[in-house]
C-alpha cells in the first residue's frame, strides 16, 4: 500500500505514487525532540516486533508536544472518511482510490509501522513505513490534518518524522514518492534533505499520474 506524501497545501501524504508514496497508508519552526527510552517490544498482528512506544516531541510554538503512538482502527477510519483536502490536493483523499482506502482502514494490510501523531488531545497527522532490504531502507507515507495545511507546519512535521525514523531505524535510507504536481510538497522534502532520484508513472485514482521518487540518505 502506498500512502502519499501529502504536502499539498502542505498536506503531507507522501507516496500515493506507488503510496505514502504509496507504500504505506498514504499512503508526509522545529523544536528539539526528546525521545524517551523504548518500552519492551511485542509481536504485532503480522508477527514482527514493534515497539510499544509513545514518543514525545518538545513543545513547539503552539506550546504543545507532538506524541507518536501506534495507529488504531478507529483513528484510521476517521482519517480515511473525514480528511478532505481542497483541489487539487483532493487527489490525496483516501476515498479517491478504493484500493488505498481499504489498505488504510484494514489493520491486516497495514505496513511495518503505522503511527498516529497527536498534539494535545487532537489528531495532528500520521506516519507509516515499510522496511525493505533487510532494514537498510524504509519507504514512508505521511499525512497532516487538512485544516493544518498551508500554515507553514509541513517542514516542522517532516523533520520530526525524520527524527522518529532515525531513532527507530538508525542508518536506514528513507524513501518517499510524491505526485509531480505537488511542487509545494517537493519543496518541503528538499528542504528536509531529500533528493529526487527518478520520475515514474503510477496508476492510481482511476488514471495514470506522474510521480517523483525522493531519497534521504542516512
Amino acid at each position: 500500500m502506498h500512502i502519499s506524501t501529502r504536502e499539498g497545501p502542505v498536506a503531507v501524504l507522501a507516496g500515493r505514487g506507488d503510496g505514502l508514496t504509496r507504500t504505506t497508508p498514504r499512503p508526509p519552526g522545529l523544536a528539539i525532540m526528546t525521545i524517551p527510552a523504548h518500552e519492551p517490544t511485542v509481536p504485532d498482528e503480522k508477527g514482527s516486533l514493534m515497539n510499544q512506544y509513545s514518543h514525545r516531541m518538545t513543545a513547539d510554538q503552539s506550546g504543545s508536544e507532538l506524541v507518536y503512538s501506534r495507529m488504531d482502527a478507529f483513528t484510521a477510519r476517521e482519517i480515511a472518511d473525514e480528511w478532505k483536502y481542497p483541489p487539487p490536493y483532493d487527489f490525496y483523499d483516501m476515498t479517491a482510490d478504493p484500493e488505498d482506502y481499504q489498505e488504510f482502514v484494514t489493520p491486516a494490510l497495514w505496513p511495518d509501522f503505522f503511527l498516529q501523531v497527536r498534539r494535545g488531545d487532537r489528531l495532528f497527522g500520521f506516519l507509516s513505513g515499510d522496511l525493505s532490504e533487510e532494514g537498510r531502507a524504509v519507504e514512508i507515507g505521511l499525512g497532516m490534518r487538512p485544516d493544518l495545511t498551508g500554515r507553514g507546519l509541513g517542514l516542522m512535521f517532516m523533520r520530526r518524522n525524520l527524527e522518529w525514523i532515525r531513532e527507530a531505524h538508525p542508518g536506514a535510507e528513507i524513501r518517499l514518492s510524491v505526485a509531480s504536481f505537488n511542487q509545494r510538497g517537493i519543496k518541503v522534502y528538499r528542504r528536509s534533505g531529500f533528493r529526487v532520484v527518478r520520475n515514474f508513472v503510477q496508476v492510481t485514482n482511476g488514471g495514470e499520474y506522474d510521480f517523483v521518487e525522493m531519497r534521504h540518505d542516512a
